[in-house]
Order: C-alpha cells, then sequence, then structure tokens
C-alpha cells in the first residue's frame, strides 16, 4: 500500500481528525521545550499538519510529520509552534509548512502584518527571503515582522 504525505489546513473545529492527530503534540513536555512555548489553541488559530497516510488507515499523531499554525487576531497574524519531527528536519518538510502558511495569509488576510518570534539561526535566512525584517530582540529571541499590503 502506498503511503502518502498529506497536509491539512484549518481549525481544531473544522479538521476531523486534529485531536488524534495533534493531542498528543500539544501534551507532549519535550516539544513544549523544543518550542520554548505552550502550544494553544483557539478559535483564531488556523494549523497546518503534515501527515502521512495509507488509504485504510485515520491519521494520528504517529502520523503526523511536522506542523505549524497562526493566530489571526485584529491587528496581526502571529506565526506559531513550528515544529517538524527530528527525523524528517532535513528533507524539505518544513519549507512545505511554511510556504503553505505563507500561500494561506496572502489569500485570507493579505492586509495584516505577520510576526514570528525564533531564536532558530536556521529560520533568519528563510524569514528575510520572503520578506520579514528584524523588528526588536527578547533576549536571545528575534522578533521578525512583515508588512501587510494596502
Amino acid at each position: 500500500m502506498t503511503t502518502r504525505v498529506r497536509l491539512a489546513t484549518g481549525t481544531s473545529r473544522s479538521m476531523r481528525r486534529f485531536w488524534p492527530m495533534m493531542g498528543p503534540y500539544i501534551a507532549s513536555r519535550q516539544v513544549r521545550q523544543e518550542l520554548n512555548d505552550n502550544i494553544f489553541d483557539d478559535e483564531q488559530t488556523v494549523w497546518f499538519v503534515m501527515h502521512t497516510e495509507t488509504g485504510r488507515d485515520i491519521p494520528t499523531s504517529e502520523n503526523v510529520l511536522g506542523f505549524c499554525c497562526v493566530r489571526i487576531s485584529q491587528s496581526k497574524c502571529e506565526l506559531k509552534h513550528d515544529y517538524v519531527r527530528p527525523e524528517h528536519r532535513d528533507d524539505r518538510k518544513y519549507s512545505i509548512l511554511f510556504d503553505a502558511r505563507q500561500r494561506y495569509l496572502k489569500k485570507e488576510c493579505p492586509h495584516k502584518a505577520q510576526e514570528i518570534v525564533t531564536n532558530n539561526p536556521k529560520l533568519v535566512g528563510k524569514l528575510k527571503a520572503t520578506g520579514f525584517k528584524e523588528s526588536s530582540k527578547r533576549g536571545s529571541y528575534i522578533v521578525f515582522r512583515k508588512e501587510g499590503t494596502e
């Protein structure tokens, strides 16, 4: 049976399989420590979850390859919780997730500014290449911002 890679996009309420896939990651102390943030979910959060699917099974947390989200508020879009399982970090999974989120934001909220906070030096080049600029620092973390279109 062929294994396919899928990208599910939506809120936790709109994605039918969200909690079986994401619940263990949201509850994981190890993932929270790596992200240096508590993982949250609310009605303003849109998730991008990359997972495998064989056609017969319902995806669970074991099928998840990586995820990220965006929290959309009145004033801005906060890019949050970017995570790819360690065994998939060298095969472009993060770029696919990042690019999917950028396409979504370009279509759904082009006029809102985007912000992301990171201390990951590997991410800095990608952010700058996609129009983000360093806006401030918080200790060892850098806040990057990309203004929306007028």
